[in-house]
């Protein structure tokens, strides 16, 4: 998951500024292709493997159904790029466009194959499908770029080859791994619960991706390539509780009814502390990553506070996926369609209203503001959908830690004493969360 943030090195000093802000739009647009394309279908898959009558068999037809569901949004992307690209991006329809929907139609189908793969705790296999996107997929866009030409579609050419490999791939192992029965009436019941959640997913990539587009309108592509630097590097956390959570989810489900919110209440508090300690650490070191990760020509001073702020959706998210498990198990996916958009519209508007006056940290500070209402609405939700429940209370203290972190993070000098305390205490985190894996691992 990491491989995105270690390549960017080479890939920021491959391209200019606008080029490089033109792949960081083809990126968001593969993300939320992937999820208009998967149509949900990704998390009614864990849920149906484990929770339904048809188990792993009735879960192989729906992987194998996404292919002609996300063909078919495919082609109409492409047919109808000109119109959208530039009401949605803001951008003209170039090939390096139509090249990341193509992308976004196999990473669909991928996601899907990894949904399998998590509810069969098939981890190695999730990891090397993943790597396709995540690690070769940018590797062979830059080999392309050195061989040919530097520019963003033959980025996007590699990029797109290895989601099509990964995809043909895991289709094929879903067809030989055991029996593939397709109902549908179980498709019905898949969408059923996953079509509601389609608005959530785009709510959810939105966070970053809006972001980027506010500064991008305000500022340009220079700025947009800035902050998705900055947006690269603050998420990192959020990878950690993204990671423990493709194990939190089927083990919540696995849980007996009864035993179903203590579970929640014990492993949020230790993935809470895990990912507290790492948006600090982050948040500490922001000033020395930002100058490995880009050039000289990225101002580490404007992006510090960014990373800074964006580190602490880590901890937040635990709080609002902790939620949304007890909606997932319900089945009553509706009140996501509703609760997540409405946390976006608040951090759109963060970002809108304070993008003029405080820059690229105004349009930051908007992911933040969404995080928070969304582990508050989802919260909220779970009560209303489910009968088991869990208490917050027992993030208060991972969340302090977080908010600590990032406060000093975003004002501790960079140079002198101020640096030297900044890699002390980022060291005294780290021990903490490594104490805190390893204890939990040792009661697993």
């Amino acid at each position: 998951m990491l491989a995105g943030v270690v390549l960017l090195p080479a890939l920021t000093r491959l391209l200019s500024q606008t080029s490089y802000g033109l792949v960081a739009v083809a990126l968001i647009v593969i993300q939320f292709g992937t999820i208009l394309m998967g149509l949900g279908l990704s998390l009614s898959i864990v849920r149906h493997a484990i929770l339904e009558e048809s188990g792993l068999p009735g879960a192989r037809g729906l992987v194998i159904s996404s292919l002609l569901t996300a063909g078919v949004i495919c082609a109409l992307g492409l047919l109808t790029g000109q119109w959208w690209s530039g009401i949605l991006l803001g951008q003209p329809w170039v090939p390096a466009l139509g090249l990341a929907v193509l992308a976004a139609a196999a990473a669909a189908v991928v996601a899907n194959v990894q949904a399998l793969f998590r509810a069969e705790d098939r981890a190695w296999w999730f990891v090397a499908l993943a790597a396709a996107g995540t690690l070769l997929g940018p590797l062979a866009g830059i080999l392309i770029m050195l061989t040919t030409e530097r520019s963003p579609r033959a980025y996007l050419v590699g990029l797109t080859l290895a989601y099509l490999c990964a995809a043909v791939f895991g289709v094929v192992f879903v067809m030989r791994s055991g029996e593939v029965l397709y109902r549908r009436k179980e498709l019905g019941l898949a969408l059923k619960v996953g079509l509601p959640t389609i608005p959530h997913q785009l709510a959810l990539a939105l966070a970053t991706g809006a972001m980027v587009l506010i500064a991008t309108h305000r500022y340009g592509l220079g700025a947009s390539a800035q902050l998705t630097v900055a947006l690269f590097i603050g998420i990192v956390p959020t990878y950690i509780t993204s990671a423990l959570n493709n194990a939190w989810a089927p083990l919540v489900m696995r849980a007996p009814a009864s035993e179903r919110g203590e579970t929640i209440n014990t492993t949020a508090l230790d993935i809470g502390w895990v990912a507290a300690c790492g948006s600090s650490v982050v948040a500490l070191l922001a000033p020395w990553i930002i100058q490995i990760v880009a050039p000289p020509s990225y101002s580490v001073s404007v992006l510090v506070p960014v990373v800074a702020a964006v580190s602490t959706v880590a901890v937040l998210s635990v709080t609002y996926l902790a939620s949304s498990h007890l909606v997932f198990v319900s089945g009553r996916t509706t009140g996501l369609a509703i609760s997540t958009p409405i946390s976006l519209a608040l951090g759109v508007l963060t970002a809108v209203v304070l993008v003029g006056p405080l820059g690229l940290f105004g349009a930051s500070s908007g992911i933040v503001a969404m995080y928070v209402c969304l582990a508050i609405t989802t919260w909220i939700l779970s009560k209303m959908v489910s009968p088991d429940h869990w208490s917050p209370n027992v993030m208060l203290r991972p969340t302090a830690l977080a908010l600590c972190g990032a406060l000093l993070g975003g004002l501790l000098p960079f140079v002198g004493a101020g640096a030297a305390l900044r890699v002390g205490l980022s060291l005294a985190v780290t021990l903490f969360g490594v104490r805190t894996l390893r204890g939990a691992m040792r009661l697993a």
